[in-house]
């Protein structure tokens, strides 16, 4: 399993989560999914629930009502609540974030942002620190290359100090690697090395795809300029 916590999700009344469910286990989480409140509490009672997942069509004065109730039910236990489904208006998201729903999942969006989105909800539950850089989930095609070796994949992550770069061929720690982003019609070029590998087998961490944590060393002026407007422009979209 990806972590110790269960993950709840409950349906609403035009949006359902049995899908959401489903890529979740999928990406090795634990996740229950309940079809009315009264389930929801019942199925959090007994779980290390740490994060909920709730439809982003629930009225405001219901979602401030559920998660008090969920966490009296989980005696106290921090969790983090999430809203999956449709983007809902200002005013609707307003009341969300009044009941302490701070995390979106706007659709669409894909497994990479779902993982990254569940990570960041658990961070905080796990004990895990914050980044000292504002790092986003950034799915776009990639390059590296570590010597003679050339290594096709996709970001994971990026932010302005490095990146996360999945790929089959993971290099080791310590490796310098040149990187080409194919990011907003260019291809930016980077250097870098490799401060995590993530590799297939008893070490990998589940939280993560398979890849590389790069940290850049050297990034041109345009590089950091483009990395930065993406950065800021998709930091928006992960907050309710």
């Amino acid at each position: 399993m990806a972590g110790s916590h269960t993950i709840l999700l409950l349906d609403g009344l035009d949006v359902t989560l049995d899908t959401v469910t489903d890529r979740l286990r999928g990406l090795g989480h634990r996740a229950i999914r309940a079809k009315t409140a009264d389930e929801a509490y019942a199925l959090a009672h007994g779980q290390a629930v740490g994060a909920v997942v709730l439809p982003s069509d629930i009225p405001g004065p219901d979602a401030d009502a559920l998660t008090e109730a969920l966490r009296s039910c989980t005696m106290g236990q921090g969790m983090t609540f999430l809203a999956a489904g449709p983007k809902p208006l200002a005013e609707a998201r307003d009341a969300l974030r009044g009941a302490g729903v701070s995390v979106a999942l706007w659709d669409p969006f894909d497994d990479a942002l779902l993982r990254y989105q569940v990570n960041r909800a658990l961070a905080s539950i796990e004990g895990r620190r914050p980044r000292g850089a504002l790092r986003v989930p950034c799915s776009v095609p990639a390059r590296a290359h570590a010597g003679d070796r050339e290594k096709p994949g996709r970001l994971y992550t990026l932010s302005e100090r490095g990146l996360f770069f999945e790929t089959a061929r993971a290099s080791m720690r310590g490796v310098e690697v040149e990187l080409e982003l194919q990011m907003a019609g260019q291809v930016l070029p980077a250097r870098g090395r490799v401060a995590l590998s993530n590799v297939p087998g008893n070490l990998r961490n589940p939280k993560l795809p398979v890849g590389i944590g790069v940290r850049f060393t050297d990034l041109p002026d345009s590089s950091s300029h483009a990395i930065r407007q993406a950065v800021a422009s998709i930091a928006p979209s992960l907050d309710v």
